[in-house]
């Protein structure tokens, strides 16, 4: 024999709100919040708008805004160097150039090391001209041999790491 058991829970309550008028308010970038005369609350910073609108309407509080997300370097930089370079002599990548926002040239900093974890180069400030690895060996001068390289590099100007893998061929 089966027993089912039901339980119903019912909930009920209303509650009305509409907004009849609308104000404008001017901001500036420099951040701050204004308040209107109806308990609205209007926040906002550099980066980005937070607008939250608070009512209340017998013992209940009414929410509504919308958040951006704060605009910074870090969100929008994405590193995303060549995988392959050719430091043969020819005049033609012959060194490796990472795509670099102007903010963060000379920030970078730039460790490689061989297939075995072995640090091959360390290359402080990277700037895609005389901060720059030519693929070789940083303490003989040697050129490396052809083969994958891994990287690891860091800018403490946005706090972010990356890392990855470039290949050298001659």
């Amino acid at each position: 024999m089966k027993i089912k058991l039901i339980i119903i829970i019912l909930l009920t309550g209303s509650s009305y709100f509409s907004q009849t008028s609308a104000e404008r308010f001017t901001v500036s970038s420099g951040g701050g919040e204004t308040f209107d005369g109806s308990g609205n609350s209007y926040m906002y910073d550099i980066g980005g708008v937070v607008v939250n609108t608070t009512t209340t309407v017998g013992n209940i509080n009414l929410t509504q805004g919308f958040e951006q997300s704060n605009y910074e370097l870090s969100d929008i930089f994405i590193f995303n160097p060549p995988n392959a370079f050719s430091p043969d002599g020819d005049g033609v990548n012959d060194t490796w150039v990472l795509p670099l926002p102007p903010a963060l040239i000379n920030t970078i900093d730039l460790v490689i090391f061989n297939r075995w974890g072995d640090e091959i180069a360390r290359i402080e400030n990277y700037n895609n001209m005389d901060n720059i690895w030519d693929g070789t060996y940083k303490i003989s001068g040697e050129p490396v041999t052809n083969g994958t390289y891994f990287y690891i590099a860091e800018t403490t100007e946005i706090n972010r790491k990356f890392s990855g893998w470039v290949q050298v061929v001659r």
